[in-house]
């Protein structure tokens, strides 16, 4: 910027100095922007994390609580009625026969 005749050169002195410390201050603010919406976006992502860590231990708990159940009362039918089982043979000493399909 020249200067015009009959301007002061301390007042188009301190002009710059205006101008370079309001490219500053918007620089300043964008990165503040930016850090802002950074920062919204990795609060979401952790919150989203931390529900499906919630979720994953919940359910992990529910396996563990029904597992458990299972294996009480199996065995506590095994000791009642002795060993279950899904088919049961007639016949003791014989082998059940195959069954066959025809094609």
């Amino acid at each position: 910027m020249e200067m015009e005749p009959g301007e002061d050169p301390e007042l188009h002195k301190i002009e710059e100095q205006y101008k370079e410390a309001k490219k500053l201050l918007i620089s300043a603010s964008n990165e503040m922007d930016y850090m802002l919406r950074r920062e919204m976006h990795l609060r979401q992502t952790s919150d989203s994390t931390q529900s499906r860590v919630e979720l994953f231990g919940t359910l992990s708990i529910l396996v563990l609580v029904a597992v458990s159940f299972y294996q009480v009362l199996t065995r506590t039918l095994t000791r009642e009625f002795g060993p279950l089982t899904l088919l049961s043979n007639p016949n003791p000493n014989t082998n059940p026969k195959p069954v066959t399909l025809n094609p």
